[in-house]
């Protein structure tokens, strides 16, 4: 478990904070890197590769780690794919006081992120043009707005 742990924080710097790093992160990385190969009995330099060169393909991720256990692979692929993003509709739905979703369910409602709200707001008063585009779901007289696609990104997973 550790190992796997090593891995996906290993993939998870290279895709958030690609180029130089610290000092400090350099050397915990380095760890990672010899404990996760000394576990999983992998070549350094073709985990290094792995994690360097798969992108956001699920099918070509597959194919890059297919030298690590197969249950790692489903974590690098459910975390770092562009398959879509986890919604966090189902999360606010289960944070919402009762009271509040039984008159959601009853009178209806919009659930939106807030960035939406804030795209509405200022579209009117923006010199730009605005293009993007909502992923909108009717569920009886809710209505969920999901978060827009962004590059290299999928859509939100509502």
């Amino acid at each position: 478990a550790e190992a796997f742990g090593a891995v996906l924080a290993l993939k998870a710097t290279r895709v958030y904070k690609p180029g130089v790093l610290s000092g400090g992160l350099q050397s915990i990385c380095n760890k990672a890197e010899r404990f996760a190969c000394e576990s999983l009995g992998l070549d350094d330099a073709a985990l290094r590769a792995a994690l360097d060169g798969a992108s956001g393909d699920p099918e070509e991720m597959t194919a890059r780690f297919a030298m690590l256990p197969e249950t790692l692979v489903q974590a690098l692929c459910e975390n770092f794919a562009s398959t879509g993003r986890w919604s966090f509709f189902e999360l606010w739905t289960r944070l919402l006081p009762e009271e509040t979703m039984t008159e959601l369910r009853s009178a209806g409602g919009v659930l939106c992120p807030r960035f939406f709200l804030v795209d509405m707001a200022s579209a009117p008063l923006s010199p730009y043009d605005i293009d993007k585009a909502y992923p909108i779901v009717r569920q009886g007289p809710c209505i969920f707005v999901g978060q827009p696609k962004d590059d290299g990104e999928g859509f939100d997973a509502l």
